[in-house]
């Protein structure tokens, strides 16, 4: 309904909201309620997408916000307890350097294996707890996982999103109170834009006790490979990157020193990292070559390709492919310590 009235406001073709409407049932598996699989999950980041073929320039703030609100809208919608806290869950305060950061964990009181903290995407000034919570359930087989809701851009500009996961890190990986466990070792997990926040604050820690996972990773504001312009107008493409880049740097014109890729070729000391990418990803070739450059300096663990696109790994029916393999490297690496 809410890509329709765009479509109308626009004047643009009604394939627009079917086009959206394919793809929720492209992406729907039928192992799970569609509102748990899709709704729930990809409420916001539908609209992200959808709105890059309306808008040739940056959408209006009004539109945004409504990205944001729309998985607890939906929520609130479906209603019978599809988005309830899960028994496994608590929520964590953490006061950080620019106010509170909220943190939700999942796992359980008695765990003793280790921390893997979770970065949600959402392209730097998107996404929620409520959009990858699915994520985060599953991954908690292999540890206590906490994610962070981090400020988002615009509003926030680069480095506020940084201090805040980094913020929450620091408090949650020493305190074994705040996390029902005591971490040994840490896990950075972050899907797209989490990836890249993840490996942000992995370069500020600068500790051997750390992994980090990054899948379908933003990387680089400036690199273009031959996927960059191969799926330039895909679900996740040149414009909505744009866009993402633009509002989390602000006027700045110097991104060096946001630049993973760059990072990684200056020899800065990233941990033990695992990579995973989608074949049809505008983001493919950035991951790759963050990889191939890890791997020269024996810091790539390994390098994994699933055959998607970019919003594929949030969908249940893609998890065991894309994110099992991720999983299954925590579960030794948290292990490994004699956690």
């Amino acid at each position: 309904l809410f890509s329709c009235f765009l479509a109308m406001r626009k004047r643009f073709s009604l394939f627009v909201p079917i086009g959206v409407t394919l793809l929720v049932l492209w992406m729907y598996d039928g192992s799970q309620s569609l509102a748990h699989n899709v709704v729930i999950a990809q409420a916001s980041l539908f609209l992200i997408p959808a709105a890059g073929f309306l808008y040739r320039d940056d959408p209006p703030a009004s539109l945004l916000a409504v990205m944001r609100e729309a998985p607890p809208v939906a929520c609130w919608m479906l209603g019978a307890g599809v988005c309830e806290l899960s028994p496994q869950a608590w929520d964590v305060d953490v006061r950080g350097r620019h106010g509170a950061v909220p943190v939700r964990c999942w796992g359980s009181p008695h765990r003793n294996v280790g921390l893997v903290v979770h970065v949600h995407g959402g392209g730097l000034h998107g996404g929620s707890f409520i959009a990858e919570q699915h994520v985060s359930q599953y991954l908690s087989v292999a540890a206590n996982v906490c994610s962070v809701g981090y400020r988002l851009a615009p509003e926030h500009k680069d480095p506020v999103a940084v201090d805040d996961v980094e913020d929450a890190v620091r408090v949650l990986w020493p305190s074994a109170a705040d996390v029902r466990g005591k971490p040994r070792r840490l896990v950075l997990f972050g899907i797209s834009a989490g990836g890249y926040l993840a490996a942000r604050v992995a370069l500020r820690l600068a500790s051997t006790e750390t992994l980090l996972v990054m899948v379908a990773p933003m990387v680089s504001p400036t690199f273009f490979g031959p996927s960059q312009h191969q799926y330039a107008r895909a679900v996740w493409g040149h414009q909505q990157n744009a866009w993402s880049w633009r509002w989390f740097l602000g006027e700045s014109a110097e991104t060096g020193h946001v630049d993973l890729l760059r990072a990684a070729e200056d020899g800065e000391k990233f941990p033990l990292t695992y990579v995973a990418v989608a074949t049809r990803d505008y983001l493919r070739d950035q991951g790759v070559a963050l990889a191939v450059s890890l791997n020269r300096t024996k810091q790539l663990v390994a390098l994994k390709e699933w055959d998607t696109s970019h919003l594929g790994c949030k969908v249940r029916g893609f998890w065991d492919q894309c994110l099992g393999g991720a999983r299954d490297r925590m579960i030794d690496f948290l292990r490994a310590a004699g956690t």
